[in-house]
């Protein structure tokens, strides 16, 4: 049964807010919950710089028709276990896909649900309580799209050390907001910065939660970041923020996918609740 929270008024000036403008470049590794833990942590990243427009005023909303979406998962997938959360920040496959996830939510761009509805993209959100609350019916554009929104605590909370009953508070708290708001929620939670204890993940099973969302791939100011000298590879989960930079961000992913021959798939396809 899932705890309805009773939640203290937040407002963005209230937030303890731990992302910077550059976003997170780095990808969480080596932590026994991720599930290719083979990745080494002393590895090197790659960037890749690919040159994009860039557009200096917002482009007037408009409606743009969407194609159907790919079919896959080309095979069965086993769904996510009951009472278990494990970390993911690739999913094993080899059907030619990745994942898109973006976090936060300061800045609501109008052109980026276009793009990615031009591209076939659903996404997966991570938002706090302060940015979902200033524009709810900008987010719900990417549910239409075949996106989820999740919890990404209510105030970006630094989880680590936190009393479990803290973490309680800010995970399933905005589990609780997203709920109340569009009368559904996603399953999966992330970290702020991708830091975790134990706690975190008995806070987390405790209001729902299937799966613990991390990254392989960061994209921010129209830099690709992987690790090692690996291109973006099929499964990886790929990491934006919602920046002023996020529409040309997008514009050069989708050319580096499309140079590779990927598609973004939804990651509930293939991390389904069962």
């Amino acid at each position: 049964m899932r705890t309805t929270w009773t939640l203290a008024l937040v407002t963005a000036a209230s937030l303890t807010v731990g992302c910077t403008n550059a976003g997170h470049t780095t990808a969480p590794v080596g932590s026994s919950t991720i599930t290719d833990a083979s990745t080494s942590t002393s590895a090197e990243r790659t960037t890749t710089t690919i040159a994009a427009t860039t557009t200096t005023e917002l482009a007037t909303t408009t409606t743009i028709p969407i194609a159907p979406w790919t079919r896959y998962p080309s095979a069965p997938v086993a769904p996510l276990r009951r009472n278990t959360i494990r970390g993911y920040s690739k999913i094993n496959t080899t059907d030619p896909v990745v994942f898109l996830t973006i976090d936060d939510g300061f800045i609501r761009d109008p052109r980026v649900p276009e793009l990615l509805a031009q591209h076939q993209a659903p996404a997966t959100l991570f938002l706090i309580a302060g940015s979902l609350a200033k524009d709810p019916e900008y987010f719900r554009k990417f549910l239409d799209l075949g996106g989820s929104i999740n919890t990404h605590t209510l105030q970006h909370a630094h989880l680590p050390g936190m009393t479990p009953e803290d973490q309680t508070f800010q995970i399933c708290g905005m589990v609780s907001t997203i709920e109340a708001t569009y009368g559904s929620v996603g399953y999966f939670f992330r970290p702020p910065r991708g830091e975790s204890d134990d706690n975190s993940l008995a806070a987390a099973r405790s209001c729902g939660v299937r799966a613990m969302i991390l990254w392989r791939v960061s994209v921010n100011d129209n830099q690709i970041n992987t690790w090692g000298t690996r291109p973006i590879m099929p499964g990886d989960i790929i990491l934006l923020h919602f920046l002023s930079s996020t529409y040309d961000s997008l514009v050069t992913l989708f050319a580096e996918l499309d140079r590779l021959g990927l598609k973004v798939a939804r990651l509930e396809d293939y991390l389904p609740a069962g």
